[in-house]
């Protein structure tokens, strides 16, 4: 077995949903990942997003940031949502944040924020969540 196929994957899924043109996010508070996995954050639900033909328009911006320390070398991934129904990479309405291997032990704070697209207004914002490297 080669060393590739000893890592594990541990998957972070963000589910989206609109509510009177309100777009909500379901972060899980707390996520443990052992030392040395792969760390996948997903937004999944997008059909509801597709759903909304202004919030589609305007299009969104989701970032996921660390403000303090990472586990990771970088302390921000971002993803762009505007027009993307017609990209036929998209195939199961979900989209990867961020994908890295954990590689230092911690608790981590991060936060993930949703920007409007064509305003760069702030539409919601959840800096509670940890990821714990254990």
């Amino acid at each position: 077995m080669d060393e590739l196929s000893k890592v594990s994957i541990s998957k972070i899924n963000i589910s989206a949903s609109v509510q009177q043109e309100k777009f909500l996010l379901g972060i899980p508070k707390t996520v443990k990942v052992p030392q040395g996995a792969i760390v996948q954050w997903n937004i999944v639900g997008l059909e509801n997003f597709l759903n909304e033909s202004s919030l589609w328009r305007r299009g969104l911006i989701v970032t996921l940031y660390f403000s303090d320390k990472s586990p990771f070398h970088w302390k921000r991934q971002f993803v762009q949502l505007q027009n993307f129904r017609c990209n036929s990479y998209i195939t199961s309405n979900i989209i990867r944040l961020a994908e890295e291997m954990a590689n230092e032990k911690g608790d981590y704070k991060y936060g993930i924020q949703v920007t409007d697209g064509s305003s760069d207004e702030t539409i919601l914002f959840d800096e509670d969540p940890y990821l714990v490297v254990y």
